[in-house]
């Protein structure tokens, strides 16, 4: 049965949810589950919805432009530290968790020459993937 553990600070604006999957954490210790969803404007966001292990997480909607704009900013490969400002003040496991997330849907793939390292996998591909979820 999995365990919900989160923390969350305030509402946001309504989201459609178009896709919940589940995918291994990064450390292959529990499994995630998370959604994907739309708001009015079509703007695709991610949340973590719940974890079969021991790890808080904020379960807040995070807009994937916003994941985008951030690690776009990144020369190569990189690790999943670029992600804590995007939950600064927020549980520490989240930029980890979203990165297993991220890397499930092929957002982003493992670097060659570091195991901890990732590079922008195929982000047109999975954009044009959710788009056609959602229409």
């Amino acid at each position: 049965m999995s365990k919900a553990h989160s923390q969350t600070t305030q509402p946001q604006a309504a989201i459609r949810v178009i896709k919940t999957a589940s995918c291994p954490s990064s450390s292959g210790r529990s499994r995630l589950t998370y959604q994907l969803g739309v708001d009015a404007a079509f703007s695709l966001h991610i949340k973590l919805h719940s974890n079969s292990g021991q790890g808080y997480f904020n379960a807040e909607w995070l807009a994937i432009q916003k994941i985008l704009d951030r690690l776009s900013q990144c020369p190569g490969h990189f690790s999943s530290l670029p992600l804590k400002a995007l939950f600064e003040g927020r549980s520490i496991n989240t930029p980890y968790f979203i990165a297993a997330v991220l890397l499930a849907e092929g957002f982003l793939i493992k670097d060659d020459k570091n195991s901890r390292h990732f590079r922008l996998g195929d982000v047109t591909g999975f954009m044009a993937k959710i788009g056609r979820a959602h229409v």
